[in-house]
């Protein structure tokens, strides 16, 4: 009865992936396939799973190379994740496909998360998104940072974004020309970030 797959950050184990989705096929099931992923995606492992795959769903983490460089360690994230994003629309379009109950099937979206302190991080990666594509691609503007780990050691990411900051960056996707896809609310940075030990692990805190 498994309506969707998702392979979640599969770059490391594509065969695997595959492998598994084959399998799925030769018993007669026949799930949407969402290849959920960072971005940092060669061409060449996209190509590999094109067939399997129905939607993909890829971070554009970064616009700046130096934010790319100091918080992930790759400072060529952004044409990296342009060069993958190219692909994926290559393969599936440039825009989402619902069935009847509204549930996507087909298409790709891309997700950018604000952080704080970095909204100029944002608008070159906006810039860099409707530059390469144009704006009738498919975005998902996330607010739902939560500090943790190192960052919650690490201003400005030792903070939740502010309304302030993600309004400027909604207010540019506007003025870029950018029409499709979904935004937070600011209390997503709350409900996304479960607590297992409570009987509601997803309630606002």
């Amino acid at each position: 009865g498994c309506d969707t797959l998702g392979l979640v950050s599969p770059t490391p184990y594509v065969e695997s992936a595959i492998a598994l989705v084959e399998r799925l096929h030769g018993d007669g099931y026949f799930p949407t396939v969402v290849y959920n992923t960072n971005g940092y995606d060669t061409v060449d492992a996209l190509r590999s799973v094109e067939q399997y795959v129905d939607i993909y769903l890829p971070d554009y983490k970064y616009g700046s190379y130096g934010l790319a460089k100091r918080l992930s360690g790759v400072a060529d994230y952004p044409d990296v994740a342009l060069e993958a994003i190219g692909e994926m629309l290559r393969q599936k379009g440039g825009g989402v496909e619902y069935d009847g109950a509204g549930i996507a099937r087909r298409g790709v979206i891309v997700r950018h998360m604000v952080l704080p302190g970095f909204v100029e991080n944002s608008r070159a990666a906006l810039i860099n998104l409707s530059v390469e594509f144009g704006y009738d691609i498919t975005l998902s503007l996330m607010a739902q940072y939560n500090p943790a780990h190192r960052g919650a050691r690490l201003a400005p990411l030792d903070r939740r974004v502010s309304a302030e900051e993600y309004d400027a960056v909604l207010s540019l996707a506007t003025e870029l020309g950018f029409t499709h896809g979904w935004t937070q609310e600011l209390v997503s940075a709350l409900t996304y970030n479960p607590d297992f030990t409570k009987a509601d692990p997803f309630a606002s805190r």
